[in-house]
């Protein structure tokens, strides 16, 4: 629904429900629909959409009102404000796929719209460019003081970029909040694990109302649960959040690992059965089959959350 939501916002496609302000100004209800080309928004597509026929002076200034002397003066300020004013006679298939991004960008802010949506706008980039462009867009977006509504399934590229983070799930919104609340007090257990990676170890105990017990030890809680629940509780644990060391008779096993460049990614077998996930230098490697000590070193709360039923007590239909 991401995309659906922002041809709506656009004014591509018109909702069965509801309205859409901008500005404080209703552009779409049931009774009348602002067209696209009057709502003052620009768009960044997914494929950047840019004219391969034109230099990028010319695919800046496409569009833009007024007389020669002024799309001049526009096209050279969005220009600088890209980084590309060397490369403004250069056509599309002459530029990395970075610098067709920042192309696109330029165009969409060169009439300075109220409002600029961005569709996965470095899908098509390598992980290493899109990571690097992520901080150079975001630097271009506040220099510009624009206001953008971002679409994405990349979960950092949300996290890095957005001042507010608002996760869907089938057509409706989950959760918005400031990035770090979002990933640190997810609402459900559908955005702990769409977020980042997640592991849910059960409650074995209550300790007061913040922390809990569990076979990885105590743990401070964003409010430890109180009341009973005949399913329980389980407590949300990220790789990040646990800590590993090899221990001859640790209650642990490790059955995988993974090398992910600064760290290892481990699976660890616990004493239960469970499994939970690890992150750990690369600089000691522990391997597949030793035995290890396993515990939380979070440094800050983690939430709770009532515990799912199993495949087996799950009723059918």
């Amino acid at each position: 629904g991401k995309t659906t939501l922002l041809r709506l916002v656009a004014g591509l496609e018109t909702p069965d429900t509801g309205s859409i302000e901008l500005d404080g100004h209703t552009v779409t209800s049931r009774h009348a629909s602002v067209p696209p080309e009057r709502r003052d928004i620009g768009f960044v597509f997914q494929d950047y959409a840019l004219f391969p026929h034109m230099t990028v002076a010319n695919n800046i200034g496409y569009g833009l009102p007024g007389n020669s002397g002024h799309r001049g003066r526009r096209v050279t300020e969005m220009l600088e404000l890209v980084g590309l004013s060397e490369l403004r006679d250069r056509r599309p298939h002459d530029l990395s796929g970075g610098e067709r991004q920042r192309v696109a960008l330029a165009r969409a802010l060169a009439p300075a719209p109220k409002l600029l949506l961005m569709d996965e706008p470095f899908s098509n980039l390598d992980p290493n460019l899109s990571a690097r462009l992520r901080q150079e867009v975001r630097d271009i977006l506040r220099h510009a003081g624009m206001t953008v509504v971002f679409v994405t399934h990349d979960q950092e590229a949300a996290l890095s970029l957005g001042d507010v983070v608002a996760v869907m799930d089938s057509g409706s919104i989950r959760q918005t909040g400031a990035p770090d609340a979002v990933f640190h007090r997810p609402a459900s257990r559908f955005v702990a694990g769409f977020l980042g990676e997640a592991d849910f170890i059960p409650v074995e105990a209550t300790q007061g109302e913040e922390r809990v017990t569990t076979e990885l030890g105590e743990a401070e809680t964003v409010g430890a649960p109180v009341s009973g629940d005949p399913r329980g509780f389980d407590l949300m644990v990220r790789p990040e959040d646990v800590s590993i060391h090899p221990a001859v008779n640790g209650p642990g096993r490790v059955i995988g690992r993974v090398f992910t460049g600064p760290f290892y990614s481990y699976t660890v077998e616990l004493a239960s059965g469970r499994a939970c996930r690890a992150l750990a230098t690369h600089a000691n490697a522990i391997d597949v089959g030793a035995r290890v000590d396993i515990s939380i070193t979070a440094g800050h709360p983690l939430p709770v959350f009532p515990r799912e039923s199993s495949p087996q007590e799950r009723p059918e239909g």
